[in-house]
């Protein structure tokens, strides 16, 4: 039986190196059998966890229902109604609709989850307007601004996945739709209010828009400046 030189495990026969600190190992007085059986195995076969899904799906729903419900019994036994439970149980919803809904739909779960988000996020602020009291702020202004967010975002989805956008143009995109949504947000505001439609803090956040949406269209459109940011930054 022979020793490995630098760290003294021993050696079984007919091996090419140490198992443990991989020294090469070499007797001029004894042949080397390929296929002579290992007493350690060349490498440990890498194990590989899966995760089941729907599993973790239906575990993290009962998590997010539990309290949810908890929430809206204490209420209910403690007031005349339902009236602050709306708050967690619907933040809760959202979490729901936002994390797991594309896990239990998988197919097409992209545009699914957009328009199950839009609905719940809709029902959800439809009923704070409801439970405060706080005024008809909710068709004239709230639904009509996530319709638009919901199309804009779809359209950014659809013409990211034809290939029309790309690493530049689709966060350009993405920075006018901001500008846009916030130009519309003002526009029914005033609308809702009964006055004519002017701009004020809406045009602070469209400027700055337009103008990153346009530099990353030239930066897009001109081969020799992107050549150079790659250079430069590496990307």
């Amino acid at each position: 039986m022979a020793y490995c030189v630098h760290c003294g495990v021993k050696l079984e026969e007919n091996i090419k190196c140490c198992p443990l600190c991989n020294t090469r190992v070499f007797n001029p007085n004894e042949s080397i059998d390929e296929s002579a059986p290992r007493a350690y195995p060349l490498r440990t076969p890498e194990q590989e966890i899966k995760l089941n899904k729907k599993f973790f799906a239906i575990l993290c729903s009962l998590l997010l229902l539990l309290p949810g419900i908890l929430c809206l019994v204490i209420d209910l036994l403690t007031g005349t109604g339902l009236s602050w439970s709306i708050y967690p149980s619907g933040a809760l919803l959202l979490l729901f609709a936002a994390s797991l809904i594309p896990i239990y739909l998988p197919r097409h779960r992209v545009y699914t989850s957009l328009g199950l988000d839009f609905l719940f996020l809709s029902a959800f602020l439809f009923m704070v307007e409801r439970v405060s009291h706080s005024g008809n702020w909710f068709f004239p202004i709230v639904f009509p601004s996530l319709a638009l967010a919901t199309a804009m975002l779809a359209h950014l989805i659809i013409f990211y996945r034809k290939g029309r956008l790309n690493k530049l143009t689709l966060p350009a995109a993405s920075i006018l739709a901001i500008g846009i949504e916030c130009m519309f947000i003002e526009s029914i505001r005033c609308l809702a209010q009964g006055r004519p439609v002017s701009f004020h803090w809406a045009v602070y956040v469209a400027a700055p828009c337009i103008f990153l949406c346009l530099a990353l269209f030239f930066i897009n459109s001109s081969r020799h400046v992107r050549e150079e940011l790659k250079r430069r930054l590496h990307y």
